[in-house]
C-alpha cells in the first residue's frame, strides 16, 4: 500500500475567495448533501439541502468521476480572522487549506484531475469558538450544501485507506473544551488560523485506532460554565449537535473519552462534583456498554474530584486516567509560556502517545505491538533555516502494513518501503528546531496506524535526535 511516496497532510493556504471559476463553469452535475455516496464522520446536522457542523475534526468522504470538483457552502458572514477553515485532499494527495468566506462555490481543482474515478476527503480544521455556533441561525459553522461535478460525471462511494469509513469500524467519542477543539495547537492566535483540530490529541487517537469518531470540543466550556459562541455547559450540550439538533442516535461508541474540568478552576468542589457525576451518568445512560475514560485535566484542575467521582460511581467501565506529569510547561508541550494551558503540536502528540496504550490495554485488553523507530541520523542540522528534515526508520513486526505515521502530530512528507520490506523510511519536517539549544536531545512523539488481516492496530514510539547549530 505504501511502496511509493505518500503525500501527506502538509497544508498550504488557499482562500476560497480566490477560487478559480473556469472549472466551475464546467461543473454542471450537482450532488446534494444527502446523496448516499457522501459519507460523514463526526457531529453533523444532516438535512436534504445542507449538512452543518460546528466541530473541528468532522469530515466528509466522497467519490466521483470527472476532472473537476467544487463544493457549495453557506457563505460565511464573519470577519476574515473568524472564518472557518477546512482541509481538502483528493486521492490522498497533499491536503489544501481553504478558508470558507462569502463565496458560495469553492473550486477544489484549479488544476484539472486526470480522467477517471477519484475520492475527496474534507476535514474541518477549525470553527471559531467566539461567535454563535449553538443557537440557529449559526454564525460560526460549516454549512455544506453539496458538490458540483463535470457535466455527465457520476457520484461514487469514496475509496479510502482508512477502515474508519467502513461499517464495522471501532467507534469513539471525545468530549472536551478548547483543548479537544485544537485551539492554539499551531500558534498563540486563538482563532482558526492558530487552531487545528487535526493536530489535536483526540484526532490523533481516533486516526491511530482507525476509528469512526466524534471529536466534540467547545472552547471555554466546562462542567460548571458555558462555552464560547453561546454553547451551554457540558451537561447541557451533550447529545446535541447544536440547539434543536440531536446527535445521531445510531452512533453508539465503544469508547468515550472525557477531558473536562480545565475551565472549572473557579468552581468549588461542592459545585463541580455533582455536575461531573451527572455528566458521567448521562453518558452512561445513553451508552450502557461503553468504556468511559475520565481524564485528569492536563492542568490538574479538580483532579481529586474527578478521581473521587469515578470511585464513587463504582462502575467497572468508568476509568480515571491520571495525566500527572504528561506535559511540560515553558513552551515545551504548551503554546503559552509558563505553566501553559493549550498544548502545542508536540504536546497533543505526547498526550496521544501516552493515552493510546491505556485505551488499548483497558478497553480492548491488548498490548501494542513493539515498534522500533530510529532516526537515520542522530544529528539534525538547523543552521541553514528555521528547522530541519528528520527521517525515521520504522521497523514493524512481520505481517503488518504501515498505513499512517505522524511525528508530533505532523504527517509525513514521504514514506518509502525498504527494498527488503523490513522497515519504512518516514520523513518529517520539523519547523520548531531552531529554538532548541544546540546539543539538546529532542524527542519525537510518534503515533501511527498498522493494518493486518483487515483490522487496524495503533502504534506509538518516542525516538530522539540531537540538534546541531
Amino acid at each position: 500500500m505504501m511502496k511509493h511516496c505518500i503525500c501527506t497532510w502538509v497544508s498550504r493556504l488557499v482562500s476560497a475567495a480566490l477560487a478559480t471559476t473556469s472549472a466551475l463553469a464546467l461543473a454542471a452535475t450537482f450532488v446534494p448533501p444527502n446523496n448516499p455516496n457522501i459519507q460523514y464522520m463526526g457531529h453533523w446536522d444532516r438535512q436534504p439541502t445542507v449538512s452543518t457542523t460546528n466541530n473541528s475534526g468532522a469530515s466528509i468522504l466522497f467519490g466521483f468521476t470527472g476532472q473537476h470538483l467544487s463544493a457549495q457552502f453557506v457563505p460565511s458572514t464573519l470577519t476574515a480572522q473568524h472564518r472557518p477553515e477546512i482541509y481538502v485532499s483528493i486521492d490522498d494527495s497533499t491536503p489544501v487549506r481553504f478558508i470558507t468566506d462569502g463565496t458560495a462555490q469553492v473550486d477544489f481543482t484549479s488544476i484539472p484531475l486526470a480522467s477517471g474515478s477519484h475520492t475527496v476527503e474534507l476535514v474541518v480544521k477549525d470553527v471559531d469558538e467566539h461567535n454563535n455556533r449553538w443557537n440557529p441561525p449559526l454564525l460560526s459553522s460549516i454549512g455544506f450544501q453539496g458538490f458540483l461535478l463535470d457535466d455527465g460525471a457520476t457520484p461514487l462511494p469514496g475509496v479510502s485507506k482508512w477502515l474508519g469509513w467502513s461499517p464495522g469500524a471501532i467507534k469513539m467519542e471525545f468530549y472536551g473544551d478548547s483543548i479537544t477543539q485544537g485551539v492554539r495547537a499551531l500558534a498563540m492566535t486563538a482563532e482558526p488560523s492558530g487552531n487545528d483540530g487535526t493536530r489535536d490529541y483526540a484526532y490523533l487517537i481516533g486516526k491511530a485506532f482507525d476509528a469512526n469518531f466524534n471529536q466534540v470540543g467547545f472552547g471555554s466550556q466546562g462542567i460548571t460554565r458555558a462555552g464560547g459562541g453561546s454553547v451551554p455547559m457540558a451537561g447541557l450540550s451533550f447529545g446535541f449537535n447544536f440547539a434543536g439538533s440531536p446527535a445521531d442516535p445510531a452512533f453508539v461508541p465503544e469508547v468515550v473519552v472525557i477531558n473536562q474540568g480545565t475551565n472549572d478552576g473557579g468552581a468549588s468542589s461542592a459545585t463541580f462534583v455533582p455536575l461531573y457525576t451527572t455528566f458521567v451518568q448521562t453518558i452512561r445512560a445513553k451508552y450502557p456498554n461503553a468504556w468511559i475514560l475520565a481524564m485528569r485535566p492536563f492542568n490538574g484542575a479538580h483532579a481529586a474530584d474527578i478521581s473521587s467521582v469515578v470511585t464513587a460511581l463504582g462502575d467497572s467501565r468508568v476509568v480515571y486516567v491520571d495525566t500527572t506529569g504528561w506535559l511540560l510547561g515553558n513552551n515545551v508541550d504548551y503554546t503559552e509560556t509558563g505553566a501553559g494551558l493549550h498544548p502545542n503540536e508536540a504536546g497533543h502528540a505526547k498526550a496521544a502517545r501516552l493515552l493510546i496504550p491505556i485505551i488499548a490495554r483497558t478497553v480492548f485488553g491488548v498490548e501494542l505491538p513493539t515498534i522500533i523507530a530510529k532516526p537515520t541520523s542522530p544529528l539534525v542540522d538547523v543552521r541553514t533555516g528555521v528547522g530541519g528534515v528528520v527521517t525515521v526508520a520504522v521497523f514493524v513486526p512481520p505481517g503488518y502494513t504501515v498505513v499512517d505515521v505522524r511525528a508530533d502530530g505532523a504527517p509525513m512528507i514521504s514514506s518509502t518501503l525498504s527494498t527488503d520490506g523490513s522497515f519504512y523510511l518516514a520523513t518529517f519536517l520539523k519547523s520548531d528546531l531552531a529554538n532548541v539549544r544546540a546539543g539538546s536531545p529532542v524527542a519525537f512523539n510518534i503515533t501511527g496506524t498498522l493494518h493486518r488481516g483487515g483490522s487496524a492496530t495503533p502504534f506509538v514510539a518516542a525516538p530522539s535526535v540531537t540538534i546541531l547549530k
